[in-house]
C-alpha cells in the first residue's frame, strides 16, 4: 500500500540563522468559488477559536459556518502551526507576488492580521514545523543543507533567537509524516511515522515508540493526551492516548477509505470537544462533541 502523505527523510538530519524583512497585511473576505487544494496544516488561531487551513493557494478560515479567504496573500503554505496569538508557517510565494521564495519561517503574532517574514526568508522552506500553542517553543526539520544549516531536527525555546540540535536517539524511522509540540510544555514533542508513533520529553534527544508499528499518518498533542490516526490493515482509526497511563481509546470517525487517510488533526484549545480532521483528498470533517457526530464541511476541496 502506498499512501501519498508528505514524508520527510531522516538520514543524518540537522539551524541557525535569522533574517527579517517586511510584513504583509492579511485581509479576509467571504470565500465563495474557491477550491481548497493541498492542505498542509490546520489549527485554531487565537482566542477567537477561528479554524485556519493552510492550502496551496493561501490561508482560508472557517468561522461560525462561514468560509473566508485571505484576499492578498495567496502563498503555497507547506506547513502551518496555530498559536494562541497567531501562527507559524512556511512555504513558497504565489506566482503573482514580488516577494522572495522560499518564504522561510513566517509568523503572525496578532491573530492573523499580518504576516511577518521572520527567519530564513528567501533561503529555506520547512515542510515540517511545530510550535507550542501557549509557549514559545518552536521545532523545525531542515531537509537540505545550505550555507547556514545542516540537515536535522532543531528546536528553539526563545522564539528563534537561539537553536539547539535534537539528538534523535531512539527515533527508528527513515521518514516522518508530522511533528507536533505540546501546547504548554516546551520539552514534549510527538512524531508520526511509517513505523509508529514516537514521543520525546527531552526536546527530541530521546524518543520512545508508543504505538504498534503501524503507519501513523498524523498526530496532535493536547495537554494530557496524544491524538493520532493509524492505518491498520484496511481500516483507518483515530486514537487518543493518555500521557499519564498510555491507555488508548478510539474516537469515532466518519466512513473513510484507506486511500483517503487522515492528514491533519486539530482540536479547539478553548473547547477540546471541537475537533477537525482533514484527509488526503481534501475532505474536511468537523465534530463539536469529540467525534460522536461529524459534519463534512469540505468535499474534495469544495466548500460545503
Amino acid at each position: 500500500m502506498k499512501v501519498g502523505i508528505l514524508l520527510t527523510t531522516l538520514i543524518g538530519i540537522f539551524l541557525v540563522g535569522c533574517t527579517k524583512e517586511n510584513t504583509l497585511i492579511s485581509s479576509f473576505k467571504p470565500a465563495k468559488e474557491i477550491k481548497i487544494s493541498h492542505i498542509h496544516g490546520i489549527g485554531y488561531v487565537g482566542n477567537e477559536s477561528e479554524l485556519y487551513i493552510a492550502t496551496h493557494e493561501g490561508l482560508v478560515k472557517y468561522v461560525d459556518d462561514n468560509w473566508f479567504e485571505d484576499r492578498y496573500n495567496k502563498h503555497d503554505y507547506i506547513a502551518f502551526e496555530a498559536m494562541s496569538n497567531g501562527f507559524y508557517s512556511s512555504g513558497y510565494e504565489s506566482s503573482n507576488s514580488n516577494i522572495k521564495t522560499p518564504l522561510g519561517i513566517v509568523r503572525s503574532v496578532d491573530e492573523g492580521k499580518s504576516i511577518e517574514f521572520w527567519q530564513f526568508y528567501g533561503e529555506t522552506d520547512f515542510s515540517h514545523l511545530t510550535a507550542g500553542y501557549n509557549q514559545q517553543s518552536l521545532y523545525v526539520i531542515n531537509e537540505i543543507p545550505n550555507q547556514k544549516l545542516n540537515k536535522g531536527l532543531y528546536y528553539s525555546v526563545d522564539m528563534g533567537v537561539t537553536w539547539t540540535q535534537s539528538l534523535l536517539y531512539g527515533l527508528n524511522t527513515k521518514a516522518v509524516s508530522r511533528i507536533a509540540a505540546h501546547p504548554s510544555e516546551p520539552n514534549i514533542i510527538a512524531v508520526s511515522t511509517k513505523e509508529g508513533l514516537f514521543y520525546s520529553s527531552d526536546f527530541g534527544d530521546n524518543f520512545k515508540l508508543l504505538s504498534e508499528p503501524n503507519m501513523i499518518t498524523t498526530v496532535y498533542v493536547e495537554e494530557n493526551s496524544l491524538i493520532y490516526s493509524s492505518i491498520e490493515g484496511e481500516d483507518i482509526f483515530l486514537n487518543e492516548m493518555s500521557m499519564d497511563s498510555s491507555q488508548v481509546s478510539r474516537i469515532s470517525l466518519p466512513e473513510l477509505l484507506k486511500e483517503n487517510p487522515i492528514t491533519n488533526i486539530s482540536t479547539n484549545p478553548n473547547n477540546r470537544e471541537e475537533i477537525t480532521i482533514t484527509t488526503l483528498r481534501d475532505d474536511i470533517f468537523l465534530s463539536l462533541n469529540r467525534g460522536k457526530e461529524w459534519t463534512k464541511i469540505s468535499s474534495y476541496g469544495k466548500l460545503d
